[in-house]
């Protein structure tokens, strides 16, 4: 009776020690991904404020385009006399 009952203590402490293994586990892969998660936040963090930057810098080049073309439009009409066109 007495190997009975070192048996199952024994399974009882094998399966304690598998369950605490697998929680252990679980833990470590939670608190990587929880660090994984705060990196890539302060990445679209940073990378936010650089597209801003461009979008910034995008919207004043597309006026001064605008600009130059509403410039030459009114260059090509002024050199149009009668018809003929002095500038392509």
């Amino acid at each position: 009776m007495s190997w009975e009952i070192v048996t199952g203590i024994f399974s009882l402490t094998a399966a304690f020690v598998s369950v605490v293994t697998i929680a252990v586990k679980i833990n470590r892969a939670l608190v990587l991904l929880e660090s994984a998660v705060e990196r890539l936040d302060r990445h679209v963090l940073a990378q936010k404020s650089l597209n801003e930057r461009h979008d910034e810098l995008l919207t004043r080049l597309d006026k001064r385009v605008l600009l130059l073309e509403a410039e030459l439009k009114q260059m090509k009409d002024s050199f149009n006399y009668e018809g003929k066109t002095y500038v392509t």
